[in-house]
């Protein structure tokens, strides 16, 4: 079977066909693993963080497609979270979909948070969510990988020919 995503991965995009990974950042251990055993049937990678120190080391440490965060995190606020993916460059953010109990009383910046959903929620829809963003992330990662070399050398090439002569 043909997978669709791989086609417009090589297709459309020129590279690799990889997902990047997921991250699930949830105090609730049931909603994690079901989310990582549905991502891993969709052959996503997942890893899953069950506080905010956790979530905030992952975050520092790896590239991740898509960033599931419950705002009510144990040890470390969801905002410290959100501010170091704020710093990222925004070619290299992921989707963030933010997960709360309730109302959000706070604000939250748009250029970071993508979708807020409210608790409790069906799972596969989270997951489908999840595995929709994932692959459309992962397309335009790829599709920036292989326009930014190209950027880079056109400057180099109109230097050399504009400039002087070099033996």
């Amino acid at each position: 079977m043909v997978d669709f995503w791989q086609i417009i991965c090589k297709e459309k995009v020129g590279g690799p066909y990889m997902i990047l990974p997921v991250l699930i950042a949830d105090a609730d251990p049931s909603l994690r693993d079901q989310l990582k055993k549905r991502l891993a049937v969709a052959n996503i990678s997942c890893d899953c963080a069950a506080d905010g120190r956790e979530a905030l080391e992952r975050v520092a440490a790896r590239r991740y497609a898509v960033i599931v965060l419950d705002l009510a995190l144990p040890r470390v606020p969801a905002e410290q979270i959100l501010e170091l993916i704020r710093q990222a460059p925004q070619a290299n953010r992921p989707v963030v979909l933010v997960l709360s109990q309730g109302s959000v009383a706070r604000s939250l910046d748009v250029d970071v948070v993508q979708v807020v959903l409210r608790k409790p929620m069906i799972a596969s829809q989270l997951s489908a969510l999840i595995e929709s963003c994932a692959r459309a992330s992962t397309v335009v990662a790829a599709r920036e990988a292989t326009v930014a070399p190209q950027r880079e050398a056109a400057p180099a090439l109109v230097a050399s020919v504009s400039g002087d002569l070099v033996a």
